[in-house]
């Protein structure tokens, strides 16, 4: 259904000029400041930019998960995982900007 949705805009956006297009899940939270998500978007002249949290050990393997290096570059994606698999996809969410509490 989302995929439909993407390809529908993008056959009426074509002649249109469009800078960027921010694509939200349904269970996407909506609390998120898009405009600052966009210009960070812009600052670093990412081709793809993907908004997710910081999940607590107890919660995360109800979740897909996205390992990240130390640039913040997504370098492995795991649904779901359980047991040492969910310990393998723990990263250090500093590189984010997010203090050690809060990651």
């Amino acid at each position: 259904m989302l995929c439909a949705s993407i390809l529908g805009f993008l056959k009426i956006s074509k002649n249109r000029s469009v800078e960027d297009i921010v694509i939200l899940s349904g269970d996407h939270l909506y609390r998120m400041d898009y405009m600052a998500f966009v210009d960070h978007h812009r600052a670093t002249n990412a081709d793809i930019s993907i908004g997710c949290l910081p999940m607590d050990e107890k919660r995360a393997s109800d979740f897909g998960l996205m390992k990240i290096n130390g640039e913040g570059r997504i370098i492995e994606f795991s649904e779901k995982p359980k047991g040492d698999a969910l310990k393998a996809m723990q990263v250090d969410t500093t590189v984010l900007g997010l203090d050690a509490k809060k990651s």
